[in-house]
């Protein structure tokens, strides 16, 4: 099992973080997501994991939980919440079930890339932890 979390900070322009595991850019990517608790919208057969609707000029902090045994297709969760500026304004979530098509390999390895206008800031991270 892996769990990832990822602080995204933007430098100016909109964020757009999409997931992808061993560098698969192929049609392999499915995802079932609802926003602020809204209606369940789906991507499917796509060559990543979009982890937000549309792009945004703001923090976001990224929890996901992926089941990663090589024989097995992998199935997630995950939860983006994004920082919108004061006190006034309740952050945004997103929250959703991810697959990963893959049922010969184990994830060795993840990218959260950018297809947004701007770049992730220096002061971004990601960490991934497994677990037996």
């Amino acid at each position: 099992n892996l769990l990832i979390i990822a602080k995204l900070r933007d430098t100016g322009g909109t964020i757009n973080a999409k997931l992808r595991f061993n560098n698969d850019s192929g049609l392999n990517y499915s995802l079932r997501a609802s926003i602020d608790g809204g209606a369940d919208g789906t991507n499917i057969d796509d060559t990543s994991n979009q982890l937000r609707a549309t792009p945004v000029a703001q923090t976001q902090y990224c929890f996901i939980w992926v089941w990663n045994q090589a024989a097995f297709r992998k199935l997630g969760r995950f939860i983006e919440m994004s920082d919108l500026s004061g006190a006034g304004t309740a952050p945004s979530r997103i929250e959703g079930a991810i697959k990963w098509q893959n049922a010969v390999d184990a994830i060795t390895r993840v990218d959260i890339f950018n297809d947004g206008t701007g770049d992730y800031a220096t002061s971004s991270s990601i960490q991934v932890y497994g677990a037996v």
